[in-house]
């Protein structure tokens, strides 16, 4: 029988069996281990807690892994991922956050529940296509919180996701900056035959053309029940920039859309005021910040059954999970309208 050194003082034998049974427990740590519990169904989904969770959820989804791409997910905490931000330069080169789907070639698929929990710290300064928490969003995401994201990227930037096709966004909230160069929205860059419903946003969102305060660019997709609440929208090329949705094509479904009457709107430099239509398509309904202070958010936010709403409400605030959300500071400043708010 060989001897086998397994320290640094005398050689040790090692029996066959030994050897067995060590190798049952020196296996591969299979991907599911990397999640905190679950199995993927709809029934028992992954459960993700850290930020190393949700990384190896991006890595993934965008490795191809068909095991992971159309599974449930559900955040049992919050989430921190200032580590993947500007200021860890070993994670892509100080790039930031690398989105979940970042590809048209990799899209998520499957459900992401974020449970009434909130993510902070996202970060993103890419080049190329589909900015965002998630690229390119073709399945579920819904009651979710983004907070003080700052997001750069190209085409299809968003807080949320950079696209969305056949998928939809349920129950969230984004707040931050989100800037781009063609096709960007405080919640999605783009949107193609999917729905966004129950949902709010604030911040600022700026790019070249297709600006939006939820969504930059959407070819019949849905937008209802949602407040657009940003300080500032942009477009510095072109005139495509409005508070809901800055392009539309094909039909676009929009229902009891309300927005931030003192929201800039500039284009190429210019003020815009809001479109006028009977249907508010583009812009929504204006509220001052006294309006939206009042307004019953339980109320905007339409659900089936009262069961199925997560939001927690309280006059004068947003709605939060767990806690409503404080207005935001711009609402109430005093500064002339050429000023964009930081």
């Amino acid at each position: 029988m060989n001897n086998c050194i397994i320290n640094s003082g005398s050689p040790v034998k090692v029996s066959v069996l030994t050897i067995a049974v060590l190798a049952m427990f020196l296996q591969p740590v299979t991907v599911s281990a990397q999640f905190a519990g679950g199995n993927g169904t709809s029934a028992s989904p992954y459960q993700i807690s850290t930020a190393a969770q949700l990384d190896s959820l991006a890595r993934k989804v965008n490795s191809k892994d068909a095991a992971y791409v159309n599974k449930h997910y559900i955040l049992t905490a919050d989430i921190d991922l200032s580590g993947y931000g500007a200021s860890n330069a070993n994670f892509n080169n100080g790039k930031g956050w690398i989105p979940i789907g970042a590809s048209y070639a990799t899209p998520f698929g499957g459900v992401l529940n974020g449970n009434g929990k909130k993510i902070t710290g996202l970060y993103i300064n890419r080049d190329g296509e589909l900015s965002g928490l998630f690229g390119f969003l073709t399945g579920t995401v819904k009651n979710l919180g983004l907070e003080n994201v700052n997001v750069t990227g190209q085409f299809d930037v968003g807080g949320l996701t950079g696209m969305m096709y056949n998928g939809m966004i349920a129950n969230c909230y984004v707040t931050g900056h989100v800037k781009g160069i063609d096709q960007a929205g405080a919640m999605a860059g783009s949107v193609c035959f999917s729905s966004i419903k129950n949902c709010y946003t604030a911040g600022t969102v700026s790019a070249r053309v297709y600006v939006g305060g939820i969504v930059g660019g959407s070819i019949n997709g849905q937008i209802e029940n949602c407040a657009a609440l940003n300080a500032i929208v942009e477009a510095t090329n072109g005139t495509s920039v409005r508070r809901i949705v800055g392009y539309y094509g094909g039909s676009l479904t929009v229902l009891t859309n309300i927005a931030f009457a003192g929201m800039i709107i500039k284009a190429q430099g210019a003020l815009q005021s809001p479109v006028s239509d009977p249907f508010n398509l583009s812009d929504g309904k204006g509220c001052t910040a006294s309006e939206i202070a009042a307004i019953k958010f339980s109320e905007l936010f339409v659900f089936a059954t009262p069961g199925d709403d997560p939001w927690t409400y309280e006059d004068g605030k947003l709605p939060g999970f767990g806690a409503a959300i404080d207005m935001p500071e711009y609402f109430y400043e005093s500064r002339p309208i050429t000023e964009p708010a930081e």
